[in-house]
Formats: C-alpha cells, structure tokens, sequence
C-alpha cells in the first residue's frame, strides 16, 4: 500500500489531502499539523449571535476548485455569496470616505482623484506604453500605467487591503499576474477592468442564485465551515495534531519524516507534501537543495490583527451601504481597511438590528501591531470608527485575533526563487511543495495549487504501482 504524508494542515494541506483522498483511495494518508487545530489563518468565531471571521473573510471565486472542494465535503447548501446591492467600496481620503471607482461613469465623476488625475487615467488606454523588461514593482507598474496619484489612491490601498504589503516593494508579476500579463498582451488595464465589471453585472442579473465567477464567496457559518467540513470527511487517525516536523529525509526510495513535538516518531512514506509556511518548510526541507532554501528563507511575512466589533443598528449613523473601506499609505496609521461584514453576508453575521464591523491593523505599515495588548488594539480601531462612520457608542461584542505570521510577501524575484525551486525538486521524487508562500495567497489560489499538487502526486503514485507491478511479475517469471 502507498503512503503519503501532508504537512501542514492549512486550506492548501487540506485541500491537496482530500484530493489524493479522492484519486488514489488506496493511499494509506496521515497529515502532521503542527498546532492543536487545523486551518491555518482561518478561525471563524462565534459569539452572541455574532458569526466574525479572525482572518481571512471570503474569497474571490475566480477558480472552480474551492467550490468544487466545498460540494465534495457537502457544504454545496451552505454557500454564500456576497450581497451586489452592496458591492460599492470606499476609500478614505482627506478625512472622508470616497468611493471606488467601479465603472467609466464613477471614474469620470469620483471625488476620490483630483481632475488631473482622471484625465491622466482616462487617457491610459491611447497612451502607449511598452511592456517593461524585467520584474517591476507594483508601485512603478501602477505610476507607469495610470499615473502617480492613481497609483497612490486606488492601488496601494488595495495591495494594503489584499496582501498588507508596500507596493513599493511587491512583484507586480507575482502580486498580480493578470494586470502584468493584460500589458503583455497589449490590453488596456482601465478598458479591461470597466468590461469585466459589466460581464459580472450581467452575469449576476441573469442568474442571482448561481455562485459566479469573481463573486465574492463565503459559507452561512463562515469559512470555519470548510475547514470542519474538510477535516470531518477524513478518518480520525489521518490528522496528527501538534505535530511538528523537524526533518524530511530521502531513504532509498521512501521519504523519512522526523516529527517532534510531545510525542517525537519517525514516519516513512512514498510522497511528501509540504505545505507549511515557508519557514517551517525551510526548517525541514533547506538541507535538501540550496534553491529551497532560498524561496523559503526569503519570503518575509506581514503581521496583521483582526478586530471584530459588533453594535445595534441604531447606534451606528453611516449608511454601511457597500463591503468596507481601505486606508492608502499616505493616510497613515495602522488601520489597513474595515469590512462591514453584515452588509456583505446580509443574514448570515449577526441577528436582525445587529451589525459586525472588522478592523485590519498592521501589515507593513505597522509591524509591531501584534506585541500591542487588546485595550490598545480595540481602541485603536474604535478611534478609527469614531473618525470615519462616527460611531461612539460602546461595542456589543468585541474579539481580537493577531495573525504574527500574517501574509506572504511576493516580493522581487520571487517567481525566480519558485522556479527555481520548482526545477530542484526534479531531484526528489515523491516530494511536492505547497501553500500560500508560493503561488498565491488567497484560499481560491491555495485550493487551485492543492488540486494541482494533488494530482501530481497521485500520477507519480499511479506510475510508482506500475513499476512495482512490473518488478514484481519479472521476478515471479
């Protein structure tokens, strides 16, 4: 019989081990978690009526993986979308909250750009420009491209939002391949993003229920759901928690698994996965080869803390009319962006009356945001309310999560160093790398690489038995 050993017991680990679950059923698995739980940056708690995410909040539905993974664990029912009255963003500026342009006519009309600043924009799709040779950041693609107050105001707040990162220091090529690649294709970025808002509108008018692409996905008790749903489908003794892996060694044609931990054991299998963060993963992988070495020493992490806030109603006086806002660098502070989690899962987040606010400190902006204490974090993200929507009064609920780990950082040459990487594992049969530090960080980039990492190790297992096989029958003759 195969085995197959998953580290690291995140949406990637999960998702890659109910995948090979799936295609080779055979597979004796076991997944070593290093932590008492499973699911990585995802915790989804509840109190009170209250259903608040402490990390990651959605995802954007751009792959059919995670709602493929999701049906196969039996949540297909469970599945929420986010409400389209309210898919207006804002940002804040100058004091005051400003909405996103979404489309040609709030690009021409929004208050957010100076009027120098949306003719400069307006004109991106006549003014040529060619593609850059090399990587670039994203700050000097979006200043190249749209202008330097755009880039200020519209994408910085959204890399502060997504990756709680410095533009000036992500890879544009890594952060946001589909930008970097409509260039390389000739495609204006204005053209294409205002066409793509219109097809979704479309898409949503002629079919409300269906979970189409790029809609902004969730489930009724919040993406913990998954995470329970994923681990409830596997047999008890495939998880090991508080399992932490020390060293992964080549043994002949079998990989030795050195777990620490209270309990210490050494486990062999056919196949390896890891899918740890990238510095656990160099911890037991980078005496291997020094190219996995290098990507998983060099991706640094932004540290963030949640702060979720629940109130009546009646005691907040801004209409919470679109999913949140964001908070550019030039803004200053801590406070990356607030989500208004009821109107974006209207029904689904608290009771009628109710209302769940999250707060996002931190990033780059403020590394030293998870050594700050709860009464200095909450307070921090009630001034920032009292300032933007003006709400005084004393939260309901509160909770606080800090995420020190945080978010991968794809910065310059990071598709370089995974490439390389990628190339050095030819050298290790039967060994595969995953998770968020590599090839995306969102849960639908994470489930999309699980699928693929998990249907490589099922075709090296396929063609692994085809060669026992074979061996087998020549010595019997």
């Amino acid at each position: 019989m195969s085995s197959v050993i998953v580290i690291g017991g995140g949406i990637s680990g999960l998702a890659t081990a109910r995948w090979i679950a799936d295609h080779h059923p055979n597979a004796q698995l076991t997944i070593l978690e290093a932590s008492e739980r499973l699911g990585g940056c995802i915790r989804t708690a509840q109190q009170g009526g209250f259903v608040c995410e402490l990390g990651p909040s959605g995802f954007l539905n751009k792959h059919p993986s995670t709602i493929a993974l999701a049906e196969r664990v039996g949540l297909g029912g469970q599945i929420v979308t986010g409400c389209e009255r309210m898919r207006r963003r804002f940002i804040l500026s100058r004091g005051r909250l400003r909405r996103f342009p979404d489309s040609p006519q709030t690009f021409l009309t929004s208050d957010l750009l100076s009027l120098r600043a949306r003719v400069r924009l307006m004109m991106e799709p006549v003014i040529p420009c060619l593609p850059q040779r090399g990587e670039e950041t994203v700050a000097q693609f979006a200043r190249r491209r749209l202008g330097k107050e755009a880039a200020e105001l519209l994408v910085d707040p959204v890399i502060s939002g997504i990756y709680a990162g410095d533009p000036n220091r992500l890879s544009v090529q890594a952060t946001l391949p589909e930008l970097a690649g409509m260039e390389g294709n000739g495609r204006s970025l204005l053209q294409a993003f205002t066409q793509s808002r219109q097809q979704h509108a479309s898409e949503s008018s002629a079919s409300p229920s269906a979970v189409g692409r790029r809609r902004y996905v969730s489930f009724q008790g919040g993406l913990g759901q998954l995470i329970d749903a994923l681990a409830g489908s596997m047999s008890p003794e495939v998880v090991r928690h508080d399992s932490p892996v020390e060293a992964v060694h080549r043994d002949g044609t079998q990989w030795r698994v050195l777990v620490g931990g209270d309990a210490p054991s050494e486990l062999s299998a056919d196949v390896v996965v890891s899918a740890a963060p990238a510095p656990a993963a160099n911890g037991y992988l980078g005496h291997l080869h020094d190219d996995l070495a290098a990507v998983c020493s060099t991706v640094p992490y932004a540290p963030v803390a949640m702060v979720a806030l629940g109130y009546r109603e009646a005691d907040i006086p801004h209409p919470l009319d679109g999913f949140g806002y964001l908070v550019p660098s030039v803004e200053g502070g801590s406070v990356l962006g607030v989500l208004w989690s009821s109107s974006i899962f209207p029904g689904h987040r608290c009771s009628s009356g109710q209302v769940l606010i999250q707060a996002v400190l931190g990033g780059v902006r403020d590394r030293t945001v998870c050594d700050q204490d709860d009464e200095t974090l909450l307070r921090t993200a009630r001034v920032q309310l009292r300032r933007t929507i003006g709400v005084a009064s004393k939260p309901l609920f509160s909770r606080i999560h800090r995420h020190r780990g945080g978010i991968p950082q794809y910065e310059i040459g990071h598709l370089r160093r995974v490439a390389r990487a990628e190339a050095a594992l030819l050298n290790y049969p039967g060994l595969f790398l995953t998770g968020n530090a590599f090839r995306g960080i969102g849960i639908n980039a994470c489930t999309a690489d699980g699928a693929r990492v998990g249907s490589a190790a099922v075709s090296y297992l396929d063609a692994l038995g085809s060669k026992q096989t074979v061996s087998y029958t020549r010595a019997s003759l």
